[in-house]
């Protein structure tokens, strides 16, 4: 696939954050996907901010690699079958280097708290010679967590999420049933020299969500590369404080600290996984169609969408979002044209 001939129109380009999705048509697990993400990553380097030569940051959003979990269970006397229990679950962490031992302590404590069962815990996937110095200077631990619950308990993950992710020092990059987010300061290779994940070919998924960072508004910090753990956001919202507010009266955990775009997961995670809306209905609140394209609706939808306007408002900006439970997504565009696709072969292809 030439993924450049996706992202150099010149009259399609602006300055922002560049968004790849693809999606295996069979949904059959591949390692191809993995390097299609990377190399999306290579095609949009010129959508980044780059600062002495480092990116500005981009990630990769993937399913848990269970045949590699598998493997490290078999190499370590733990039952593979665990690997595909609908309990089954992965976190990844990043604790601030200069107390990793102590975080790590109270980190494997909220899991204690919750009676969950971890199965395996490692600190060896990350390459800190990788980095360029300037991210090699903040450069945190990377801790991989996976668990058993007793069945598929979105609601406690998300609460554990939560939980960890607020201790100070710490940063949940994910923790899911279904997804895995590898994601650092720099660009497409620095992310493959840093994860030794991956790079084995044992890491197979259904689908990729690539981000790359563009930022005007906020210093580039791991916690703040994407994806993050429900979406690839663009974001640059002129109306975060709004959003925060509003977030904040209905009971959304986010805080003053958050980029934009970590105060739209964090929303999105909350509605799904708490409230349990589903990930549509929960897009059509945060992301409503613009009031010209109401205008063109049926009296009922216009209602609607209105009433989704008057009750949040459109605060969150164009973004790229993942349903794990459902191997896919949905993209969001709410802006003039639409996003270039390819359809072809075994899988679909979206940048934004």
């Amino acid at each position: 696939m030439d993924l450049n001939a996706l992202s150099m129109d010149i009259h399609r380009e602006h300055d922002a954050c560049g968004i790849f999705s693809q999606i295996e048509k069979s949904g059959q697990p591949s390692h191809n996907t993995v390097q299609n993400g990377l190399d999306a990553l290579k095609a949009m380097r010129h959508r980044a901010g780059y600062v002495a030569g480092e990116g500005d940051g981009c990630g990769l959003l993937l399913d848990i690699p269970r045949a590699l979990w598998k493997f490290w269970f078999e190499a370590a006397g733990i039952d593979t079958s665990l690997v595909e229990s609908p309990g089954f679950f992965v976190a990844h962490i990043f604790l601030d280097s200069d107390q990793a031992a102590h975080l790590q302590s109270l980190v494997d404590a909220e899991f204690s708290s919750r009676d969950v069962k971890v199965l395996m815990h490692k600190l060896d996937g990350a390459n800190r010679a990788a980095l360029g110095p300037m991210a090699q200077a903040v450069c945190p631990v990377f801790y991989q967590v996976a668990g058993l619950l007793d069945g598929a308990n979105d609601e406690l993950l998300a609460a554990l999420f939560t939980a960890i992710d607020d201790i100070h020092g710490v940063h949940v990059a994910s923790l899911s049933h279904e997804s895995t987010v590898y994601k650092v300061i720099g660009n497409d290779e620095t992310l493959y020299r840093f994860y030794s994940d991956l790079q084995n070919p044992l890491f197979k998924s259904t689908f990729v969500l690539a981000h790359t960072r563009y930022s005007t508004n906020t210093a580039t910090s791991f916690p703040r590369v994407q994806p993050f753990s429900s979406l690839g956001h663009n974001g640059e919202i002129n109306t975060i404080l709004r959003f925060y507010t509003e977030a904040s009266m209905i009971g959304v955990p986010v805080r003053p600290d958050f980029s934009d775009s970590q105060m739209v997961d964090r929303a999105l995670l909350s509605f799904v996984s708490e409230r349990h809306w589903t990930l549509f209905e929960t897009a059509e609140l945060l992301f409503p169609p613009i009031v010209h394209e109401i205008k063109q609706m049926s009296d009922e939808l216009s209602d609607l969408y209105m009433y989704y306007r008057s009750i949040w408002g459109p605060f969150a900006g164009a973004c790229r979002r993942h349903d794990a439970a459902r191997k896919g997504g949905s993209l969001q565009r709410r802006r003039t044209g639409s996003p270039p696709h390819v359809a072809g072969g075994n899988r679909y292809s979206l940048l934004l």
